[in-house]
């Protein structure tokens, strides 16, 4: 496994960065924290790029795909948005965007909400309440989106839209195709 202790590494530069939408959107990735989103991104079929890890969760990295990386505390903490890292993230390639009209019925839309937390409540509630795909638009926005965005991943709700937009235009366009009222 090999190991990085410096917050100037490219790598770390790099996931650092990808708290930034734009940033996510030129990469084409996001960035995961924790060994349930990370199990849950891989189940949903996310494609693996880098694996970061501290030295307690050296065996959780090393089984997964892609190759990990040791790192310790203060470079974990300067990669994660969150307060308290878990000691595991991982860059994932983005899922493609779709269009309104490609999501099943019925869609939870959301824009605008600051808490990806909240987002994820509502997304677990729409699972629950049979929603078929969920969507979210371009003022989803928050420190910890791409976790927020990940955790919708989770849910196994087919119509992921891209993590910083709907691409057929704004919520609006959901209503315009017959999706959403």
């Amino acid at each position: 496994m090999q190991t990085i202790t410096s917050v100037k590494n490219p790598l770390i530069k790099s996931l650092k960065a990808l708290s930034r939408r734009q940033e996510r959107e030129s990469a084409g990735r996001i960035l995961v924290e924790g060994e349930v989103m990370i199990r849950e991104a891989l189940k949903c079929g996310l494609m693996l790029k880098d694996v970061l890890c501290v030295e307690r969760k050296a065996d959780f990295a090393a089984g997964l795909s892609g190759e990990a990386i040791l790192v310790p505390e203060e470079v974990m903490q300067a990669v994660c948005d969150t307060r308290t890292p878990q000691g595991v993230c991982a860059s994932f390639q983005a899922p493609a965007p779709r269009k309104a009209e490609e999501l099943p019925n019925p869609v939870v839309a959301l824009d605008g909400v600051q808490d990806p937390g909240n987002a994820g409540t509502i997304w677990r509630t729409a699972d629950a309440a049979g929603f078929g795909g969920r969507a979210a638009g371009s003022g989803l926005r928050g420190s910890h989106v791409s976790q927020g965005i990940a955790l919708g991943h989770g849910l196994g709700l087919p119509g992921t839209l891209c993590p910083d937009g709907i691409h057929a235009g704004d919520p609006g366009a959901i209503a315009d195709g017959g999706v959403f009222h």
